[in-house]
């Protein structure tokens, strides 16, 4: 059986070290749904809570997606506040159902928000938050996945060696012990001279 090269077993953890963070790029970057209101029903307050992953206290990426539809006049008005502890202003508009943005990108520390919207009856509106929940620790991922991967790839090594190492004592070991003196006599001579007295072709005794 053909041995491996030596080469061949760190090339294999060096790939797995790349795509892992390769991975763990395309999971930062997605983005979780927090849906706040809809066609079907519209709150004109509406709470909810946002946490920062592994007790992180740094902002997070958030997009407010605005959803509009009418057969109001242009000139329908529309409002919508967004508040961070129901005190802190972090977006705003106050204006025309025709001029209202469709979006508002920023960031948001974790803690408790208030979306207070106020809209016509007959205006359905879709009001969704995108977050990007992973964004503030990807570096913290990136060094946490490499190093536990080469602490992975030096333990597998150590397992190796110890047992190569063992395999090897085992095998020296069960070798039978030569003296260095006396040298190994094969068979049974007192039974091979019994046999030799004993043979049929013996000379007959005078």
């Amino acid at each position: 059986m053909p041995t491996k090269p030596a080469w061949l077993n760190p090339a294999l953890w060096v790939l797995a070290v790349v795509g892992i963070n390769m991975l763990w790029f395309v999971v930062v970057d997605q983005e979780a749904p927090i849906e706040l209101n809809n066609e079907e029903q519209v709150e004109s307050f509406r709470s909810f809570d946002l946490d920062g992953p592994l007790w992180s206290d740094d902002p997070i990426p958030a997009r407010l997606v605005l959803s509009l539809s009418t057969e109001l006049p242009d000139e329908t008005n529309l409002t919508y506040v967004l508040r961070l502890d129901n005190q802190t202003v972090i977006t705003k508009w106050d204006g025309t159902v025709a001029e209202a943005p469709s979006r508002w990108e920023g960031e948001l520390a974790p803690g408790t928000y208030v979306l207070e919207t106020q809209v016509p009856e007959d205006v359905q509106v879709e009001q969704t938050l995108l977050v990007a929940p992973f964004k503030p620790v990807q570096a913290v991922g990136h060094l946490a996945l490499t190093v536990g991967l080469l602490v992975l790839a030096l333990a597998e090594q150590g397992v190796r060696d110890l047992i190569r190492n063992r395999v090897a004592s085992g095998t020296s070991s069960s070798q039978p012990e030569r003296s260095p003196f006396k040298p190994l006599q094969k068979g049974m001579p007192d039974a091979d001279r019994y046999m030799a007295e004993d043979a049929p072709w013996r000379e007959p005794v005078r």
